[in-house]
């Protein structure tokens, strides 16, 4: 994690899209999960499609047909994104990949709600009791 970025893990981001372009999205992954735009949309595309065809030729497919295959890098980077080594892919290494990218976003989401709930009490648009009340339910939002 790099100190000039929101919590995210780029290693694990890409691991989980290279998944989901060899053998579909993972349960229990959302788009929103991704902090990296590119990756956010690769796996937008996926979901998006039928998922009779092969991953990776749908993710093209999708994004090219939303004219947004350059902004991840063209199909030359989706192939690049994919380790040489599958071993990298096995399920339990997955699984702690997963868990982390979703542990990043839930950060994400509290960091954020806290800066917004922040702004508005300096501005004295909330109480300090309608604040907590909010921020215990962006955070009760995360966790879910």
């Amino acid at each position: 994690m790099t100190p000039d970025l929101p919590p995210c893990d780029e290693s694990s981001e890409r691991l989980l899209v290279a998944e989901a372009l060899l053998f579909g999205p993972r349960d229990g992954i959302e788009p929103k999960h991704f902090f990296f735009d590119q990756h956010r949309w690769i796996y937008e595309a996926l979901i998006a499609t039928d998922p009779l065809e092969p991953p990776l030729v749908r993710v093209v497919t999708e994004l090219r047909a939303r004219g947004s295959l350059a902004s991840v890098g063209g199909s030359t980077e989706l192939v690049r994104m994919l380790p040489d080594d599958l071993s990298a892919l096995d399920d339990e290494n997955m699984a702690v990949h997963a868990e982390l990218l979703v542990e990043r976003w839930r950060k994400r989401v509290v960091a954020e709600a806290a800066n917004r709930i922040a702004a508005e009490l300096r501005g004295e648009q909330l109480d300090s009791g309608e604040a907590w009340k909010r921020f215990k339910q962006f955070c009760t939002e995360a966790a879910a």
